[in-house]
């Protein structure tokens, strides 16, 4: 009896703690499916936001990759079109530089050929400024000739001219008796 009561007492008990476990389990059960169903909402939610997100994203993706192909295109137009530019550019300055190396050799041998003219210009210029100067003297030696011939011969002249009036004064003075006009040789 006592173990028959005892094991009704320890029935009764385990099947206080099987109903309270059961519910517990069926309030677990139904908490968890509640919960499965909000995560299941949640993720239902989340996977349309993921897909939506991942869209809207591969769809940006695609318009900046459309973009970059367009930049990358524009850039690499540039790029051809200033290695076009530069490399006519380059001929020309290549071009200019070697007229320029030619027209400058060209100069040094004109400078050299100046300065050699120019020495011989200067010995000849110096030497005709010599004969200019003694043309020069020489002109003011045949001036100064000139002058004193022609200040001699204006004396002999004068001193003729007075001689000859002082020959004619005595002769006059002599020969009061003879004619007038005529003359001997």
């Amino acid at each position: 009896m006592q173990l028959t009561h005892l094991q009704l007492k320890f029935n009764e008990e385990v099947d206080n703690i099987r109903a309270e476990s059961e519910k517990t389990m069926v309030a677990e059960h139904k908490n968890n499916e509640a919960h499965q169903q909000i995560i299941q909402n949640d993720i239902k939610a989340l996977s349309e936001t993921y897909s939506n997100t991942l869209s809207d994203h591969l769809e940006q993706e695609k318009e900046l990759r459309i973009k970059r192909c367009k930049i990358e295109s524009q850039l690499q137009d540039c790029l051809e079109t200033y290695d076009n530019d530069m490399g006519v550019r380059q001929a020309e300055l290549e071009e200019i530089m070697a007229a320029y190396n030619d027209e400058e050799k060209l100069l040094a041998s004109l400078l050299e050929r100046f300065n050699e003219q120019e020495r011989e210009y200067i010995i000849l210029m110096e030497e005709k400024a010599y004969e200019e100067h003694l043309e020069l003297e020489r002109r003011i030696e045949d001036l100064r000739r000139r002058v004193a011939a022609r200040i001699i011969q204006r004396h002999w002249r004068g001193m003729k001219q007075r001689r000859l009036e002082r020959a004619k004064s005595k002769k006059a003075r002599k020969g009061k008796g003879k004619k007038k006009g005529v003359e001997k040789p």
